[in-house]
């Protein structure tokens, strides 16, 4: 493969190195010499020191510019998150394949300040996407922007982010099972016309 994609929680306890070493040697060869590109969960952000930043190397090109930090502070009390925004560069990030942009967000620690943080990324989310003219776009988070559950997970307006600037594939993680949605608009299942 050219790269690998994971949608966060690649360990347990992000702040146990063991963790850490544990999955890069379950990659074998592959760890070494397949580039990942990697969406932080809420489980690589417990604990600390903070590895994630460590273990990859992620474009540049997203980082502290991508997070609205006046309004982090202003709303965000959550000690994780205000602790994994010391080291941005590798949390918000997009890179292209081909003719597939990616793009990759922080979803925070599964706590209520989720949506401030989402929110202090919205305007960089709308133009890395308005910004590419990639055939296919495809968002790699971590929580699911369509929870099964509901509650503070559930995010409108990223919904209309997506659907507004022509994201096709939304990959996410954090459920610990499988899960897949409808085609969907609008926060409803689109039929076939």
């Amino acid at each position: 493969p050219a790269f690998m994609v994971h949608t966060g929680g690649v360990v347990e306890r992000g702040g146990v190195k063991d963790y850490w070493n544990w999955y890069f040697k379950s990659l074998g060869d592959n760890g070494a010499s397949i580039p990942s590109f990697v969406a932080i969960g809420n489980h690589d952000t417990l604990g600390t020191p903070f590895y994630f930043d460590l273990h990859f190397n992620h474009p540049n090109n997203g980082g502290a510019a991508a997070f609205d930090m006046d309004y982090i502070n202003a709303n965000v009390t959550n000690s994780s998150i205000l602790n994994n925004l010391k080291t941005p560069d590798e949390l918000t990030y997009s890179y292209d394949y081909g003719d597939v942009h990616f793009t990759v967000l922080y979803t925070g620690s599964y706590s209520n300040d989720d949506r401030y943080l989402l929110e202090a990324q919205r305007e960089w989310l709308t133009n890395d996407l308005k910004n590419s003219n990639a055939k296919w776009k495809i968002m790699i988070i971590h929580e699911p922007v369509y929870h099964r559950v509901g509650g503070y997970e559930s995010r409108p307006w990223l919904f209309d982010v997506i659907e507004g600037n022509g994201v096709d594939l939304v990959l996410q993680g954090h459920s610990h099972l499988v899960t897949r949605t409808y085609p969907m608009m609008n926060g409803q299942i689109v039929s076939k016309k």
